[in-house]
């Protein structure tokens, strides 16, 4: 809808303050980087990064020069200044996606629309692609509208995120808002490996008379503030991130699985009936298989959930 390809059936679609929704394609300056590639066959590397800077629908024209240097720079930067003279048929999917989105990039755009542009690259250069990206935004201030499957690059990129179930809007925030108030169960478990625990509790009074919940795993006071919303329902969700979990030798809670993430953290999993808990936790702390432990949870890191709709309740 904002590159124009699809007729949008209700709203505003607003780019720096004008209405866009009926202006045709080729007038809105969109640059797109496509998932698969969309490479021109018949071209070499650098014809196919020159092309946007050729088109005749361009306003802003380019000296032979002015052209070299743009792409030499975006060459650059996707690691790609070898390829120029190949043609896409001679390239791996990695070095195609990596030319797809230099066309993108060798443009000034107003908009710049990427699907996914580095599913298909391996992990070490995703990880540095990441970084240029976010200083070639920066750089040049262009609005980018980036697509992922992946939380860790929406999180690590992004100045606002936007998260879609199924076409219907959940929650749009910054990457700390999305991460540390979740709007509701769908977003608290798509973001953070492993993803939150969401489980079953009840509200009850403690010795002090103030509220508290319980559920099958602990037990844990709630912050005083929260009280009040939490009061009008008296089974909620309760959802406690895998690193906000300390361990505690006094419990009734078996340990099941045992799982090392790497050298400094390993996956402790609990069980009761059909629900399980995962703890992430330091590999210095000595578990094993069988153990009894017990759980402590911060009142300030647990997340609560109506039972019925899974929305926030805080």
């Amino acid at each position: 809808m904002v590159a124009g390809l699809e007729n949008i059936t209700e709203g505003l679609l607003l780019i720096d303050g004008q209405t866009f929704n009926n202006v045709p394609v080729h007038e809105r300056d969109i640059a797109m980087v496509f998932e698969n590639y969309a490479l021109y066959p018949h071209m070499n590397v650098y014809d196919n990064l020159a092309f946007p800077l050729k088109s005749p629908a361009r306003k802003e024209k380019l000296s032979t020069t002015e052209i070299k240097e743009r792409i030499r720079k975006v060459a650059d930067m996707l690691e790609i200044g070898h390829l120029l003279e190949r043609k896409p048929s001679q390239l791996s999917g990695g070095q195609r996606q990596r030319v797809s989105l230099g066309r993108a990039l060798v443009r000034t755009a107003r908009v710049t629309l990427m699907d996914e542009p580095l599913a298909h690259l391996d992990a070490k250069l995703r990880h540095y692609l990441r970084g240029e990206l976010k200083r070639w935004h920066i750089d040049n201030g262009y609005t980018t509208i980036y697509v992922t499957h992946d939380y860790i690059e929406a999180l690590a990129m992004a100045d606002k995120v936007a998260i879609l179930k199924e076409g219907v809007l959940q929650q749009v925030g910054t990457p700390n808002d999305i991460y540390t108030k979740p709007a509701n169960t769908f977003v608290a478990t798509s973001v953070g490996d492993p993803p939150m625990n969401i489980i079953e509790g009840e509200l009850l009074r403690n010795e002090e008379g103030k509220l508290a919940v319980r559920t099958n795993f602990f037990t844990a006071p709630l912050r005083s503030f929260i009280q009040d919303v939490a009061a009008k329902d008296k089974r909620l969700l309760v959802g406690v991130r895998p690193h906000d979990v300390k361990l505690t030798r006094q419990g009734k809670l078996k340990v099941c699985e045992k799982e090392p993430l790497d050298s400094e953290n390993i996956l402790i999993v609990f069980q009761c009936g059909s629900v399980s808990f995962t703890v992430k936790t330091s590999s210095n702390v000595k578990v094993s298989l069988g153990d009894m432990m017990g759980l402590e949870v911060n009142s300030d890191k647990i997340h609560l959930f109506d039972t019925n709709t899974g929305t926030r309740l805080i």
